[in-house]
């Protein structure tokens, strides 16, 4: 607290100053912001900046940061940062936010955000980079795990896309879906598929390997079939 108080000496202690910063990209479900928005001006509450971009910040807490950054300058005080605040200096260089939901990130401007919340600045209005998640996408990934059908999104961005392939893993056997649309129109199957003792015994003697990506004009009845097999064997 000592290093809080030489830069604001009437600075009042509070919860979040314990508070680790969180890593972006370990923002919960952070695969399925597969979406972005761009604000040029947007009024950003400190309050809800609770992480950064930065690793070298990431997973320590506030209170710890003041004085023990890289450049963080031992003549550094809430009046000269007071002083620079209301330049145009402040917005040259480049500082900007990440948001997901409500909560934002850091992905220029660490010194900056830093000294404002410890000198009680409520808003910085500055660019920011929203991300938006895809909700269905996710539901669907959710659905397909609760039914022990093991989804797996193919992807190297660091990102679920809706272009991205899909394998959805049935009776020990691997179904690969181009996109996102096609794994809808599974789901959809899915949920259609109603087993019975004859559809069971006629698809265990008369199914199809199915190879390759799936092609609904041809392989529509085999996939129904190992539909019904599954439901049969898991939730019987």
């Amino acid at each position: 607290m000592e290093n809080i108080l030489e830069f604001n000496p009437n600075f009042v202690f509070k919860d979040w100053c314990n508070d680790e910063l969180i890593y972006l990209e370990d923002v919960e479900n952070y695969k399925f912001y597969n979406k972005e928005v761009y604000h040029e001006k947007f009024k950003v509450p400190l309050s809800n900046v609770i992480g950064t971009k930065h690793w070298g910040y990431a997973g320590r807490t506030w209170l710890d940061l003041p004085y023990n950054m890289k450049r963080f300058h031992k003549d550094y005080n809430i009046n000269s940062f007071l002083n620079f605040y209301k330049s145009d200096s402040f917005f040259n260089n480049d500082i900007s936010y990440a948001k997901f939901g409500d909560n934002f990130f850091i992905t220029g401007g660490n010194h900056r955000t830093c000294q404002a919340k410890f000198s009680d600045i409520e808003y910085i209005e500055t660019f920011v980079t929203e991300h938006i998640f895809d909700q269905e996408m996710y539901g669907a990934f959710k659905f397909l795990k609760s039914e022990n059908l093991n989804p797996e999104i193919l992807s190297q961005s660091g990102k679920y896309y809706r272009f991205n392939n899909w394998v959805i893993t049935i009776n020990n056997q691997s179904f690969h879906f181009k996109e996102f649309n096609q794994v809808k129109f599974f789901i959809e199957l899915y949920q259609k598929s109603k087993p019975n003792f004859y559809k069971k015994i006629y698809h265990r003697f008369f199914k199809k390997e199915l190879n390759g990506f799936f092609r609904e004009d041809e392989e529509i009845n085999n996939l129904t079939g190992e539909i019904i097999l599954h439901k049969l064997k898991t939730f019987n």
